[in-house]
């Protein structure tokens, strides 16, 4: 047994919590009192004890017959919350690692890679402080990765925060009539001149270019520098005077 709990801590599940866990799994369904006996516990401390393991799911409890009933979870409800727990890190990861690369003195560059970052880089733009956000689209990209779904949700929460989206298109990667012109909501888009096309999507806002890659290239980048955010600004600016203005 004491090479179980070995391993059990192993996995973060240590102390009393392990002992009480065991004897669960090897007393099967009981009160708790019989429980806490088995795992050489006091019974006011396996009470404690057992709150913990009901929250982290590895137990159930109920009432019976004016007792509370610990139920053991099949073993394999541990494999289920590590999975849990690891595509919730890997979502974490390119946040935490922005951070580790982050300087004070240098501009900031922060690589964003696969899926999950390309939805953190689309997310973070509507931490705009200025009210307003230009982008340069590319539609067919963007409905491929990071999909419809995402850029919609993205879309709704910048309506709600009051954001201005100026964005540049190229007709020739329009594949369906959505998100236009719309003053209601503080969207003007307009047409890119002719034989211009984006391979790539690009947000300015403060002092910040975020750009999101192509499905083959899968990656989001944020680059925090007010002299380039500036320079892009302004030639986004030059584009946007040259560019076919769209029918809301």
């Amino acid at each position: 047994m004491f090479y179980l709990r070995e391993r059990l801590a192993a996995i973060g599940i240590t102390g009393k919590e392990a002992k009480l866990y065991l004897a669960a799994l090897e007393t099967g369904e009981a009160p708790v009192h019989l429980i806490a006996k088995q795992a050489g516990i006091g019974r006011t401390t396996a009470y404690d004890v057992l709150a913990r393991l009901v929250e982290n799911g590895l137990v159930t409890r109920h009432e019976k017959q004016g007792r509370i009933i610990v139920v053991p979870e099949p073993p394999e409800q541990l494999l289920k919350r590590h999975e849990t727990r690891l595509a919730h890190l890997r979502d974490l990861i390119p946040e935490l690692t922005a951070l580790h690369n982050a300087s004070p003195i240098r501009p900031k560059v922060r690589l964003y890679e696969g899926e999950a970052g390309i939805r953190t880089v689309l997310h973070n733009t509507l931490e705009c402080k200025s009210g307003v956000v230009r982008a340069c689209l590319s539609m067919a990209e963007m409905l491929e990765t990071p999909g419809f779904e995402e850029v919609d949700k993205f879309s709704q929460e910048r309506i709600r925060r009051g954001i201005e989206l100026r964005v540049i298109r190229t007709r020739t990667e329009e594949v369906s009539n959505i998100w236009g012109t719309n003053p209601a909501i503080q969207r003007e888009l307009r047409y890119a001149p002719a034989l211009t096309n984006f391979s790539m999507t690009m947000f300015i806002h403060d002092d910040c270019v975020s750009l999101i890659s192509s499905r083959r290239e899968n990656f989001g980048l944020v680059i925090q520098s007010e002299e380039f955010a500036h320079i892009q600004e302004y030639l986004f600016d030059q584009l946007w005077l040259n560019a076919e203005r769209s029918q809301a």
